[in-house]
C-alpha cells in the first residue's frame, strides 16, 4: 500500500475517532508531505524524533521571528542570542508536542506505520469498506 492510501485511511480513522485535523495532521507534516517528503504521521514516530523535529523546527522559527523583531527595534536592551532563544522555546515546545503525539498514539492503539492499517480495528463498518476498496 502506498503512502497516500495509508494517509487517507489514517485521516478517515482519526476523523471517525473524533481527533481534530490539526492534532492528527500538524501543519509541519502537511508541508513536508506537500513538498514530497514521505515521513509517517507524528503519532507513528517515537518520542525523541517528535521532540527533535517539532522542537527544532519551532525553535528555529521562533528565534528567526524574535531576531527580526529585535532588529526592527521592537525589543530594546540586551536579549538572548538567537540560538538560546531557539533552545528556550524549542525544547519545552518539542517535549510538550511529543508527549501529546505519544498520548494520542497510545489512546488510539495505532501501533507502527509499517503495520498500519492491518492491525487497526476500525471504529465503524464504513471505514472497513473503504479499507477493503483501497486494497483492490
Amino acid at each position: 500500500m502506498n503512502q497516500s492510501s495509508k494517509l487517507e485511511i489514517y485521516k478517515q480513522h482519526m476523523a471517525a475517532a473524533g481527533v481534530s485535523k490539526s492534532a492528527a495532521f500538524p501543519p509541519l507534516w502537511s508541508l513536508l508531505w506537500r513538498i514530497g517528503i514521505k515521513i509517517p504521521p507524528p503519532v507513528f514516530l517515537g518520542f525523541l524524533p517528535n521532540t527533535l523535529i517539532l522542537g527544532g523546527f519551532s525553535g528555529v522559527i521562533f528565534a528567526a521571528i524574535t531576531s527580526l523583531l529585535h532588529s526592527l527595534g521592537v525589543f530594546d536592551g540586551q536579549t538572548m542570542s538567537a540560538p538560546w532563544r531557539a533552545l528556550m522555546f524549542g525544547v519545552p515546545f518539542g517535549l510538550a508536542m511529543a508527549y501529546q503525539q505519544h498520548s494520542l498514539s497510545s489512546k488510539h492503539s495505532l501501533g507502527s506505520w509499517s503495520a498500519f492499517p492491518g492491525a487497526l480495528s476500525a471504529p465503524n463498518s464504513s471505514l472497513k469498506r473503504t479499507n477493503q476498496s483501497l486494497r483492490d
